[in-house]
């Protein structure tokens, strides 16, 4: 994994920008001493937790309906909106060193600004690595960045007075733009496999949204069995994570980087996507069922290591997916990248409005849940695989068809006796039209299509699409032609 000057620049640039976005959400929603301590009972944080979903939620529809709208001024809304994040994040900190307007009420309005520029500053950065960068490139980047924003935020929350930590999280803003200006002047070597072969069209890419939104799902129950819980759960647990030795945080970083090795780069050449998600998702499902069976034990502590790489991990996995979709698919890179945005905001408002607090969700609810994803999204991919080998097959015999003179394709038909409607239906089928496209591109009514593909079957001798291109196939490539059986 050899790397030119301009790329490692840009990769570095990209990992600090990231990890600078990174350590603003995690100061701002867990540090125990960023804010005073009547800004931490129950009432006041709940509102402050639901204001950061509810503007994540909002900002993130807003990218989906002007997805197409944001490229020409990709560069304006960067400043704009790190000057507004910025800007907020102030507003949270004052908010309750001031008594002219109410302190919940300015906290939450601040933190909801915020939100709303957090989740379009993280995006710029994936669609930057679907677009530009190599997989292996793009998986070392983010690795590096969720530990990097880990240590950092641990140390920032710890270790520095609350006016430090407050320049820290009112710059971390204004930080991540700025690497990722920096980022965009260091050009990064061509990379093929940012243009797929075919875009995925249909079944396939709904499949690939699919995965997104369940990936999404099962982050979100990982993040709130975490030690450290949905955004801002328990500022107290989180010094549960605080107090992990070097050595723990080294092991936490090691076993990061493992499994995304083991997951996504090593078995890059041998296997396909469709392999790769689902031993990332048996790893995502491990950990819950960890994070699930110690929950309501003494000694869950014990688990933070495995359990914060695990829940580092699951972040990697789910952007790594929405970085495939982008490349795969031909909607719109803000759309793929901001449409985990509204189910992670629901199902962590409904976790955290109705779930959070109940004692049975922490063990077998949740594991019911996250078996029935598991088999769900397994079972998806199993269909996009099929598909995709599918369509791989039809299209070599599309090929086939096209690259066959019309002398033998009319040779075909004569032999077979296929009337002239009849060797056009036939046609269409090999090209892989679907029926409904047939009809409307012959004019024809569903009985009289299903009617010429029953005729063609039954003359052809074969039962399925498959077989009649089959059939096509091993005739026009040999030599001698086949006898049809008598109708």
């Amino acid at each position: 994994m050899r790397l030119d000057r301009s790329t490692a620049l840009a990769l570095l640039f990209l990992a600090l920008g990231l990890t600078a976005a990174g350590v603003w959400s995690n100061v701002v929603g867990y540090s125990v001493n960023l804010l005073p301590a009547d800004a931490l009972d129950a009432p006041a944080h709940s509102f402050n937790r639901n204001a950061f979903l509810w503007g994540r939620m909002i900002s993130c529809a807003l990218i989906i309906l002007f997805a197409r709208r944001i490229p020409p001024i990709q560069a304006t809304l960067i400043v704009a909106v790190s000057l507004t994040m910025s800007t907020a994040t102030g507003a949270i900190v004052l908010s309750y060193h001031q008594t002219l307007l109410d302190m919940d009420l300015f906290a939450s309005i601040g933190i909801f600004v915020s939100s709303c520029g957090y989740i379009f500053i993280v995006s710029i950065f994936y669609i930057y690595f679907a677009q530009k960068a190599k997989t292996e490139h793009a998986v070392a980047c983010i690795a590096v960045s969720l530990v990097l924003e880990t240590v950092l935020s641990v140390i920032v929350s710890l270790f520095l007075p609350p006016a430090a930590q407050a320049c820290i999280v009112w710059l971390a803003p204004l930080a991540a733009a700025l690497f990722y200006f920096l980022a965009t002047r260091f050009p990064i070597l061509y990379n093929p496999e940012i243009e797929p072969k075919a875009k995925a069209q249909g079944f396939e890419k709904n499949m690939l949204v699919a995965e997104v939104i369940l990936f999404t799902v099962v982050m979100v129950l990982i993040r709130a069995l975490s030690n450290t819980g949905i955004w801002g759960k328990s500022r107290t647990n989180y010094i549960g994570m605080m107090e992990l030795s070097v050595g723990e945080l080294v092991a936490i970083a090691l076993a990061v980087f493992a499994m995304a090795y083991l997951v996504f780069i090593l078995p890059r050449k041998r296997l396909t996507l469709f392999y790769r998600c689902i031993i990332s998702l048996v790893v995502m499902v491990a950990g819950l069922q960890i994070l699930a069976l110690t929950s309501d034990l003494q000694f869950r502590y014990s688990f933070d290591t495995v359990t914060t790489a695990i829940e580092l991990f699951s972040h990697l996995a789910k952007w790594m997916i929405v970085i495939e979709c982008i490349r795969q698919t031909d909607i719109p890179p803000f759309r793929v990248a901001s449409m985990s945005g509204p189910i992670y905001a629901i199902f962590s408002l409904a976790w955290i409005n109705c779930f959070e607090t109940l004692e049975f969700v922490t063990s077998t609810f949740v594991m019911v849940v996250v078996y029935g994803l598991f088999i769900t999204v397994v079972v998806l991919l199993l269909l996009r695989e099929k598909v995709a080998k599918d369509a791989l097959a039809q299209g070599r015999r599309g090929d086939r068809l096209v690259s066959a003179s019309g002398e033998e394709i009319s040779a075909f038909e004569d032999r077979w006796g296929l009337s002239a409607r009849e060797s056009q239906i036939f046609e269409s089928l090999l090209l892989g039209k679907r029926r409904k496209a047939i009809e409307d591109e012959y004019g024809l009514s569903e009985g009289t299509v299903k009617t010429h593909i029953t005729n063609i079957y039954r003359k052809l001798d074969v039962h399925s699409k498959k077989e009649m291109a089959d059939l096509f196939e091993r005739e026009t490539d040999s030599a001698q032609n086949l006898v049809p059986p008598s109708n």
